[in-house]
């Protein structure tokens, strides 16, 4: 089961969007517990319940969307955000919290159900993804939507994850072996980021999280196709 948040000032579309939930939830068997907010401020102040989407209007009192959506990424990194807004000029500011997408109002099942699925898919492919690194001391179980990226020095591998970094003896090859299916993909010969933690793509650069990493000439096109893949 999923836990979704909507944080919506406006009572009526909240209701539609609790109804569009339970419609897609009679449709694709998946099931949902929901909780509702007025404002961010309530929202963030829920610290023992952990989502794993949030639908977020963007203009609401005390606190905006964008601003709550911040907030939120401080603490919870993997929260799959979509906006729910009339103000779409705005939803492209989505990048700077790592959004996965944005729905325009009057909110369309048909729009709502497509959007809604990618979220699910993503969140359900986080479950269960724990891999095994062997190390100095043993071996390490660590969850690979907590690996932000991969990177090797000579012999040994870099571990980029939410607690810190973990370097162990390996290769780059058996790594990208390790992580295969799990939504990584290497943007240089030296590294292997997990898509789902990518902000932006330049010409040189793939930025995640705010720190940028080099794209290889070489790999630019197939890293490009992969992330596209991704979040179709």
């Amino acid at each position: 089961m999923l836990t979704v948040a909507i944080v919506e000032d406006e009572g009526g579309v909240s209701e539609l969007l609790r109804r569009y939930i339970r419609k897609f939830s009679e449709e694709s068997g998946e099931k949902f517990k929901v909780f509702a907010y007025p404002d961010g401020v309530s929202f963030l102040s829920e610290t023992e319940q952990k989502f794993d989407i949030v639908l977020m209007d963007i203009q609401m009192p005390i606190m905006d969307g964008m601003r709550t959506a911040k907030k939120l990424r401080a603490q919870d990194t993997t929260a799959a955000i979509i906006f729910v807004t009339n103000m779409a000029k705005f939803a492209v500011e989505g990048y700077e919290v790592n959004a996965l997408d944005f729905i325009v109002k009057p909110v369309d099942y048909f729009v709502f159900a497509l959007k809604f699925e990618k979220a699910v898919r993503l969140q359900k492919s986080r479950r269960n993804d724990f891999i095994l690194v062997p190390s100095a001391e043993g071996i390490a179980k660590m969850s690979a939507a907590s690996v932000r990226y991969v990177e090797v020095d000579l012999h040994f591998v870099i571990y980029h994850t939410d607690d810190g970094d973990i370097r162990v003896r390996g290769s780059m090859k058996e790594t990208e072996s390790r992580l295969s299916g799990k939504g990584f993909c290497r943007c240089s010969n030296s590294f292997l980021v997990n898509l789902a933690r990518v902000d932006r793509i330049d010409q040189t650069f793939v930025t995640v999280e705010g720190e940028n990493i080099p794209i290889s000439r070489s790999r630019k096109k197939e890293f490009l196709d992969a992330f596209s893949l991704f979040y179709r």
